[in-house]
């Protein structure tokens, strides 16, 4: 960064910059980040948006750290953060759904409706995973679009296990 701000407007414009090219990036990608967009979006300066970033990539670093807070401030009020009775607690309670998960995956291979070399453990901890990034990734970004390409991803993946 060139300058960090020292006033509260200062920090105001600088937040509203970086938070708008948050959103750009989320909804086009780090390439489809134009600065004139940013500006646009911001009603900012040529020469304020340099005045707080020297170029495009320094302003994408600001990106990458602003999304750093969000996913942390997600995170810090859980219970593993609290102590680690908790932290073992929520691990036996996710290892119990996971359980729950891989117990009904086994019945299906089982019943034949997976096939017999289907790994109900690992499909479990892949649905798991999905389940949770998903739920992170869309609470961060206020959209339920993550959720849903998480789990369509699970399912593909005990699709591709499924008897012919």
């Amino acid at each position: 960064m060139t300058t960090s701000p020292t006033t509260r407007k200062g920090r105001a414009t600088r937040d509203r910059i970086v938070d708008a090219a948050c959103d750009l990036v989320f909804e086009r990608g780090v390439a489809g980040l134009n600065l004139d967009e940013v500006r646009e979006a911001t009603d900012t300066s040529k020469s304020q948006l340099y005045h707080y970033f020297k170029d495009k990539s320094d302003l994408i670093k600001a990106v990458v750290d602003r999304q750093a807070e969000r996913v942390l401030d997600v995170h810090r009020p859980e219970l593993a953060e609290l102590d680690e009775s908790s932290r073992l607690r929520l691990s036996d309670v996710f290892a119990e759904w996971e359980g729950m998960i891989a117990h009904a995956l086994q019945r299906m291979v089982d019943s034949g409706e997976l096939a017999t070399t289907a790994d109900a453990k690992q499909l479990s901890i892949a649905m798991m995973a999905s389940l949770q990034g998903g739920f992170l990734l869309s609470k961060t970004s206020r959209s339920v679009r993550p959720l849903e390409v998480a789990l369509d991803a699970a399912f593909d993946y005990v699709k591709a296990v499924a008897s012919p």
